[in-house]
């Protein structure tokens, strides 16, 4: 019966994820920040001093940019990528901020 078929494959649970119906969006503007921790910290005349960078990161910008170049051509995780809907993902320097952050404060990477 063909109304029997149309009910099953409705009621049938998709096999991927995706947008879910009722869920709230939240707007992260990832390139704003991206954009702020490069004024702040990574640019020719920063907002900060270096000493204010080094004493956050325990490092000198130099190291920060070395290190989230050769993260970035090892790893593909920590390149800028678009996502499913097109927009650009987070930066390498916020994927390496973070990464730093949570081995900072003891939490695992894996």
């Amino acid at each position: 019966d063909l109304a029997m078929i149309l009910a099953v494959h409705i009621n049938k649970k998709p096999k991927h994820g995706g947008s879910v119906m009722g869920r709230q969006i939240f707007w992260r503007d990832r390139i704003d920040a991206h954009n702020r921790l490069m004024r702040h910290y990574l640019v020719e005349n920063p907002t900060y001093p270096k000493s204010y960078f080094r004493r956050r990161f325990r490092m000198i910008t130099e190291l920060f940019r070395r290190i989230a170049e050769k993260l970035a051509s090892h790893d593909r995780f920590f390149q800028q990528r678009r996502n499913a809907a097109g927009e650009l993902g987070h930066s390498t320097f916020q994927k390496v901020t973070t990464a730093l952050r949570m081995l900072a404060y003891g939490i695992p990477l894996i």
